[in-house]
């Protein structure tokens, strides 16, 4: 007879019998069929625990389906329980709604996996992130469940079985340390596949830790969507956006509860040095906006594509938002130019993407502008401008960024459309605004040029300056590090290991 050792893994089943074999039972767990009517409020069902079903005399006449039907039932949050107490189809009925709930709440699985239901609660469809089945009971009452990550990267020698018709090969998408900051930043844990050991952020501190290991992110937040800004601008509130260029920058505007984020090629020379935008490649463009994706999670984020990655071809240009969206993680992209762009801009929205325009001063086209000049001073000018307003309004852009404009200009030119404006150099009577992050908080040494528009908030590089002098000076004097920056080791162990190399010579 051969034997066959399982263990539970979070509702996987880990089978040895010459290898791993993927499980033949329902934990394989197959998609959950397609539901067309709206998940069903179980709220009413959280007053009070279900009766407890009677108790069987244990004889050896206790048929297999019957001993399957209790389990099954007393499996679960009070919710499941009640739902169980009604029958199988309403059970199957309810774990389908829930895991229709969970893809759809946007604050659980960041990657979008369909749920399933497993053991002891529910597992996203990458075997990343689990959500117990007392957390279900949380959900429906309204209240934000916690959210665990399944720990299983750090175990590579551990078997996991994501679900057959995932096709997946490495059990966290693929991007551990990102799915383990989504859920502590919703106050979830980490667990081990080993032990399963509810392990806090504080326990140990390594110079590797992430930045945001340690923190509560503004990801507490409500997700910023297009909708959102569309109603913040119906009710006339001011949007508010900010460039970002990394992890850290990206971080800094999202906590500081920044409306957008823009991956502005600003970036070229503010991050990487170069001379002007015309420098930065694509690539590079997605690098970026996947590091700031990672730091933004409640900001709307939009990329912006370089020149030379749209202008050839309506097609090029929406293979270069594809790209960015798919590979750079971004929501929304932004792209420079006014009638001329508009097959452009038609092609990428009716692709799925919105798209943030850019008119008036177009940097990347200083150049053929005579350099960075403001545009629309003329009445010809500004008419112009009005005509790309409405042009990529009609060609179906969500919003456009006017630069280096008039403020009478920008102002009217708001009140035409009924699309957002979002002013950098524009004036107050834009429906928003937007600055480069390292310009207003003053990260750039002195003497560097600063545009007339821009309000310098912050001293970001002398305050760095100034920690980085002190840093070196202590370490000049040996006063750093001092001892609470040191590790302790016993006395009795020290002496052990100077009594063997024998002490100093």
């Amino acid at each position: 007879m051969t034997t066959i050792t399982t263990r539970r893994v979070l509702g996987y089943q880990e089978v040895q019998q010459q290898g791993y074999q993927y499980p033949q039972t329902p934990a394989a767990l197959p998609p959950p069929p397609p539901v067309q009517q709206p998940p069903a409020d179980y709220s009413h069902l959280m007053r009070s625990p279900p009766p407890e079903p009677p108790q069987q005399p244990a004889t050896s006449t206790t048929t297999t389906s019957t001993t399957a039907t209790q389990t099954k039932s007393s499996q679960g949050g009070v919710a499941r329980q009640a739902a169980a107490a009604q029958g199988d189809s309403e059970l199957a009925l309810f774990d389908v709604r829930i895991c229709d709930l969970l893809l759809t709440s946007g604050s659980t699985c960041p990657q979008g996996f369909t749920w399933y239901k497993v053991d002891h609660g529910y597992l996203c469809g990458g075997g990343s992130h689990f959500v117990e089945d007392g957390e279900v009971d949380r959900m429906l009452r309204g209240r934000r469940p916690i959210v665990d990550a399944v720990n299983l990267y750090l175990d590579p020698s551990t078997a996991v079985a994501p679900p057959p018709d995932q096709g997946l090969h490495e059990p966290m998408h693929g991007a551990y340390e990102q799915c383990v900051l989504f859920a502590r930043d919703r106050g979830g844990r980490t667990l081990t596949a080993h032990n399963n050991v509810h392990s806090s952020p504080n326990t140990k501190r390594h110079s590797s830790h992430s930045p945001l290991s340690n923190t509560n992110p503004a990801s507490t937040r409500k997700k910023t969507t297009l909708p959102t800004l569309l109603a913040m601008h119906k009710r006339a509130e001011p949007i508010t956006m900010l460039t970002a260029h990394d992890f850290p920058s990206a971080h800094v505007a999202d906590q500081a509860g920044m409306d957008m984020v823009l991956v502005g090629d600003s970036l070229a020379m503010v991050a990487l040095g170069m001379d002007d935008t015309s420098e930065v490649l694509l690539e590079e463009m997605i690098l970026h906006c996947r590091s700031v994706a990672r730091g933004a999670k409640a900001a709307f984020i939009v990329g912006d594509l370089p020149m030379g990655s749209y202008e050839i071809s309506p097609e090029q240009a929406v293979g270069s938002a594809i790209k960015m969206v798919k590979e750079g993680r971004v929501q929304g992209i932004k792209l420079e130019g006014g009638a001329e762009m508009v097959p452009a801009i038609a092609k990428i929205v009716t692709a799925g993407m919105p798209v943030l325009a850019h008119i008036g001063l177009t940097p990347q086209r200083q150049n053929a502008l005579g350099g960075f000049r403001v545009q629309g001073k003329s009445a010809a000018g500004a008419l112009r401008l009005l005509t790309d307003a409405i042009a990529v309004q009609e060609a179906g852009a969500f919003a456009v960024v006017l630069e280096a404009v008039p403020t009478e200009v920008a102002s009217l030119v708001t009140k035409k459309l009924r699309i957002p404006t979002i002013g950098i150099g524009a004036g107050n009577g834009c429906s928003g605004q937007v600055l480069v992050q390292v310009d207003m908080s003053g990260n750039f040494p002195p003497g560097r040029f600063l545009p007339k528009f821009v309000k310098k908030y912050g001293d970001v590089w002398g305050e760095a300056k100034r920690a980085v002098e002190a840093f070196r000076v202590e370490v000049k004097e040996r006063s750093y590090p001092a001892v609470e920056h040191t590790y302790p080791m016993a006395k009795e162990e020290f002496a052990e290991f100077e009594r063997v190399v024998g002490g100093e010579r």
